[in-house]
């Protein structure tokens, strides 16, 4: 429940459901965001991971670091080619994409988004 505290009050209200035992301090997305979320599991090595589809969101989060330069160049221009324009980017707290040659704007330390 902490994490969700800094959201406003009008978002929580409109997409967060508390959960039916008030013992448990947990909250799950409403029903019709949530069926607009999908996770999959795929091969990151994949060239075009086996997707067809752009997405607004992307989360490679704490999994870039184990790569050397050349390959995590190589995924980022892949993820970027399967954003929409505009969509995000998110990577781990400990990754980086200094150095990284990618049309993605860094946002935050470790959100980047591809330009409209």
């Amino acid at each position: 429940m902490q994490k969700v505290e800094e959201l406003p009050m009008q978002i929580k209200k409109k997409y967060l459901l508390k959960s039916k035992d008030s013992r448990k301090n947990l909250v799950r997305i409403e029903a019709d965001l949530r069926s607009m979320v999908s996770f999959r599991q795929l091969n990151l090595m994949d060239e075009k991971f086996g997707l067809r589809e752009a997405f607004d969101v992307i989360f490679c989060r704490n999994v870039i670091h184990y790569f050397d330069h050349p390959t995590k160049e190589r995924l980022i221009n892949k993820f970027y080619n399967h954003l929409i324009p505009g969509g995000f980017l998110f990577i781990g707290n400990s990754e980086t994409l200094d150095k990284i040659n990618t049309p993605l704007h860094q946002i935050t330390p470790t959100i980047y988004q591809m330009p409209i």
